[in-house]
């Protein structure tokens, strides 16, 4: 179970974009994917095969940061979800609950294989332990200029890098 929070401005919309990606042989083991048709999809490698969350489209503005936020319930895949600026956006899940062990190293901006680069600006980037409620991701959200995550979520927050390379 796990919470990952990423705020992001795109430079090009409707252009494959991986701005966090971890490839391990041909099954995605976790990478956050933005669309050609706008959508962001999260792939969770489950038994060897991938298993997505998927959000509406029309998330296209390169004026502004979205603020994300992917929350996988590995005890009920089905309460897993995508929030943008605090907003459930989900319209498919396939997560399920035996998701495989995550290998390899994670590449920020890169799908991982060195293919399919991100598109963008990070502002925040943050994983968290555990599943946040809708009550934290509100209370996140409304902070503004975001708040260390370390600071509100304490040692659940496993990983956190600021735009200047600091975390």
């Amino acid at each position: 179970q796990f919470t990952f929070l990423l705020s992001l401005k795109r430079v090009t919309v409707n252009k494959l974009s991986v701005p966090f990606g971890n490839y391990n042989g041909s099954v995605w083991t976790l990478v956050i994917q933005w669309n050609v048709d706008n959508s962001i999809t999260l792939y969770l490698k489950a038994s060897g095969v991938n298993k997505t969350l998927i959000s509406t489209t029309n998330h296209n503005s390169t004026s502004i940061f979205y603020h994300f936020a992917f929350v996988v319930d590995g005890v009920t895949p089905a309460n897993s979800k995508i929030y943008l600026n605090d907003v459930d956006i989900t319209s498919t899940n396939t997560l399920a609950s035996n998701t495989d062990s995550l290998a390899n190293n994670f590449v920020i901006g890169n799908l991982g294989n060195g293919t399919t680069s991100s598109d963008g600006y990070y502002l925040l980037t943050s994983l968290i332990s555990r599943v946040l409620t809708t009550a934290e991701l509100t209370d996140y959200y409304n902070l503004g200029k975001p708040k260390s995550p370390q600071t509100l979520f304490g040692t659940d927050c496993k990983m956190l890098l600021t735009a200047n390379g600091t975390g």
